[in-house]
């Protein structure tokens, strides 16, 4: 007879284990399951979402902060205009360097670091007194702004797939609502606390790029079950069962004693060759090369040459560069030229704020749902661009002004946000680091050229509408491209599955009767 008391014992065991199984595959369910488009992934997207809003609005902030330190600091408003496009030029051109960081360092402590030197070149702006104060706090500002900026589209990139264009919509829109916020804001704060008490409250603001970084979690984090059990699965399989070629087990390790001492002399011979290959290539010149292709590598210009539909890529965001940003620059003086009021001139920023703002928001539906591919859709938003462009440089009326807003925003918006899930459609998951820096390397100096043939244009001819014609004929080639990049898309999605469409001869032959 069995005792009853052993009996529920082991019942009572069994159970325990039983519940602590299950307990245990449910964390491991927990810690195994993706983030990516999950609960998650809308906190980070919030969280990107903020950043970008505070950080557009520090950029825009500067334009009304130069009238101020003329008025108060007595500098001329020419000089002060540097800090302006040195700000806006770094925030895209620091893009290899953001790149490196993040391949070196990581998504995450890349946005801590912006956040860092934001908050430190804010606070010296606080104290400026000097002109050269001002040019250097807004160098390193720049480069905080640009690692911010492109941390935050590699966030959402990771943490979003099959969503990303609703998701890049959302944190682009950001953009929008710090163009239309940061003005105002800063011309309230002004009036309050003065211009050096509005910049160190920015530089609070800028300070919540720190609690992004921690929002932003790793997808390795998600997975820290299996980094628990690493070491012990590393000592199992040192010392598990071996399988030579025949199938036959050895559980010894002292039967790999002589192909043990095979290898040590096979590692010597090829450590020697080695260092004769080693003492041959020290020189100067191969230590340069071998240096360059490093830094090449580790910033990402390699891809260029690797993949040409990267090149065409940046040919487009270049041309990109050179016609959304400098357009804005002469619209409010041709404005003013042409009998507009300064107040009807405001409602043509508002107009193309308000456009842009709902074309970054739905234009991820177009994404999404496989209506139109990016680069098509691209090519699109771009080519109206263009139209915008030609419309007010024809006509000069309000009417023309407010059509341009609406045309103009609408398209150079979406093509703006298109930028992130362009480089998307051409690259893989690896290489998406590096070639979204790359595309805001060739964006801002796009964006930097132009400014200054525009200015050289105006100069010499005296006409608002040459350089309307300018970026709008620049915006029809970045239009064109995009329909390249299109078709580049297409012959190498053919390419690739070719070879999954042919048989094998052996499934050939079984499927036959």
């Amino acid at each position: 007879m069995a005792d009853p008391k052993r009996v529920t014992n082991s019942n009572e065991m069994t159970g325990v284990e039983d519940n602590t199984t299950q307990v245990d595959e449910r964390s491991k369910s927990k810690r195994n399951r993706s983030p990516v488009d999950g609960r998650w992934a809308v906190v980070v997207l919030i969280a990107v979402f903020v950043t970008r809003t505070v950080l557009t609005s520090q950029i825009v902030a500067m334009s009304v902060l130069i009238g101020e330190w003329a008025v108060q600091l007595g500098f001329p408003t020419s000089q002060l205009a540097w800090s302006y496009s040195i700000i806006t030029s770094l925030r895209y051109c620091a893009g290899p360097i953001a790149g490196a960081l993040n391949r070196t360092l990581g998504c995450r402590p890349l946005i801590f670091i912006a956040g860092v030197l934001g908050v430190l070149s804010l606070i010296c702006l606080s104290f400026a007194s000097r002109l050269w104060h001002i040019i250097s706090c807004s160098v390193v500002s720049g480069i905080s702004y640009g690692l911010a900026d492109q941390g935050c589209v590699i966030a959402v990139g990771i943490y979003f797939d099959r969503w990303h264009g609703l998701a890049n919509g959302f944190a682009s829109s950001g953009a929008s609502v710090g163009v239309m916020v940061g003005p105002l804001l800063t011309t309230t704060l002004i009036n309050i606390f003065t211009w050096r008490g509005a910049v160190l409250i920015f530089a609070g603001m800028v300070a919540h790029f720190c609690v992004t970084a921690m929002v932003i979690r790793p997808l390795s984090w998600w997975k820290s079950g299996h980094r628990r059990e690493s070491p012990n699965t590393q000592e199992e399989s040192r010392w598990s069962v071996a399988t030579v070629s025949s199938g036959v087990p050895i559980c010894e390790e002292t039967q790999f004693a002589p192909q043990l001492s095979i290898q040590k002399e096979d590692k010597k011979q090829t450590t020697c060759t080695q260092n004769q290959t080693d003492s041959k290539e020290h020189t100067p010149v191969a230590s340069c090369c071998r240096f360059t292709k490093a830094f090449f590598d580790l910033v990402g210009f390699t891809i260029l040459v690797k993949n040409p539909r990267v090149l065409v890529l940046c040919i487009t965001v270049f041309f990109l560069g050179c016609g959304y940003f400098p357009t804005y620059t002469y619209v409010t003086s041709y404005a003013l030229a042409s009998g507009v009021g300064e107040l009807k001139a405001s409602y043509i920023f508002t107009i193309s704020g308000v456009c842009m703002l709902v074309a970054r928001l739905s234009h991820g539906f177009l994404l999404d749902y496989d209506i139109l591919s990016p680069p098509t859709l691209f090519g699109i938003s771009a080519t109206l661009a263009f139209a915008g462009n030609f419309v007010i440089a024809i006509f000069s009326s309000f009417a023309a002004f407010a059509t341009f807003g609406a045309i103009f925003g609408t398209a150079a918006g979406t093509a703006l946000a298109l930028a992130p899930p362009l480089t998307k459609s051409v690259t893989s998951r690896e290489e998406l680091p590096n070639v979204l820096a790359l595309q805001a390397f060739f964006q801002g100096i796009g964006q930097v050229l132009c400014v200054y043939v525009q200015g050289v244009l105006f100069d010499s001819t005296g006409s608002y509408s040459a350089c309307f014609y300018l970026t709008g004929a620049c915006l029809f080639t970045a239009g064109v491209s995009g329909f390249i990049l299109q078709v580049l898309t297409q012959v190498f999605q053919r390419r690739n599955t070719k070879p999954t469409m042919k048989t094998s001869p052996q499934s050939a032959n079984l499927d036959s009767p």
